[in-house]
């Protein structure tokens, strides 16, 4: 069973989403693996590097199982009036160690974008100039390194749980809002109703309901979906949502060393969202992270039992 520590509140969801794209991506290409021709596809749909991150320095620490920093950018690229980037999350992954850092940027963190002096809101860095502007950002800002980017379209999400036929999950609430509504007992999701139910499940969540159980019920759910009796259909499903929502400069090799150096790390899970303080500027809301909370943070990945 996971050990996982609550050093900060986090909307879990958003550890959800992060969670899922970094097994099931694993996962997926692994099991892709056995079909001719799908290492070519993955590659050339999926596969993007950027000037922001060191491609070679990357690939030799995966191939040495050192720590490496992935960065988790969720957007929703369907939503018309939405450009910026919904979701930034850390991972942090050290084999030695057996552990995974989660730490979560809030969408409104006030950064220099890039080498602009101006600052903004780190979302933005997305918009302005896509992944390699918000890894370079984020790189700029905890003054770390980041060593893969996954950007994932979170839209994808309810469309990969469909192409699974849905969910059917125990639920122990009633829940009772105008668009979503449900009662004790066995509930049947769809993609889209799953996505609203975990969310509601945060806004519900008390001293007898466990943010983490409800969390794993979840994900346990679609990997259930997703590995039980493998089928054609379910590879094809699980190939389309890669290629379909999800760019990063992890290619098919790079993937293979990280599932085999990497398989072992999940057993220690600590997240963590960066503290500060909220201040108006020019008419605008901000989110101010302190220097001393840019310490905690590097202090974190390097050790996640660290005390904050």
């Amino acid at each position: 069973m996971q050990e996982i520590s609550k050093k900060s509140s986090i909307p879990w969801m958003k550890i959800l989403f992060g969670s899922i794209l970094l097994m099931i991506l694993g996962l997926a290409i692994y099991l892709l693996s056995i079909f001719s021709g799908m290492k070519d596809t993955i590659n050339a749909q999926m596969y993007q590097p950027i000037p922001s991150i060191n491609q070679i320095q990357s690939e030799e620490k995966i191939a040495h199982g050192e720590l490496i920093n992935i960065l988790f950018i969720g957007v929703n690229t369907k939503a018309s009036n939405r450009t910026g980037s919904d979701t930034l999350i850390i991972f942090s992954l050290d084999p030695k160690t057996d552990s995974v850092s989660m730490i979560n940027i809030p969408r409104h963190t006030r950064a220099s974008l890039g080498s602009e002096e101006k600052e903004d809101k780190i979302n933005r860095a997305f918009t302005y100039g896509g992944a390699d502007l918000a890894v370079e950002s984020i790189k700029s800002l905890l003054d770390i390194e980041i060593d893969y980017y996954i950007q994932l379209d979170l839209a994808g999400i309810a469309e990969l749980i469909d192409g699974i036929g849905g969910l059917t999950i125990h639920n122990e609430l009633s829940i009772e809002a105008d668009d979503f509504q449900v009662s004790p007992g066995e509930l049947h999701l769809s993609g889209a109703k799953a996505l609203r139910y975990v969310e509601m499940l945060y806004q519900y969540q008390g001293e007898d309901l466990d943010q983490a159980e409800l969390q794993q019920q979840v994900f346990e759910t679609i990997m259930t979906k997703l590995t039980t009796s493998l089928t054609i259909n379910k590879v094809e499903v699980i190939a389309s949502f890669l290629g379909e929502n999800i760019i990063t400069n992890i290619d098919y090799d790079n993937v293979e060393q990280l599932v085999r150096n990497y398989s072992s790390v999940g057993g220690n899970i600590s997240d963590y969202t960066l503290d500060g303080t909220e201040e108006i500027i020019d008419d605008e809301y901000y989110f101010i992270v302190p220097d001393s909370e840019i310490k905690k943070v590097q202090q974190l990945i390097v050790n996640p039992d660290t005390e904050i």
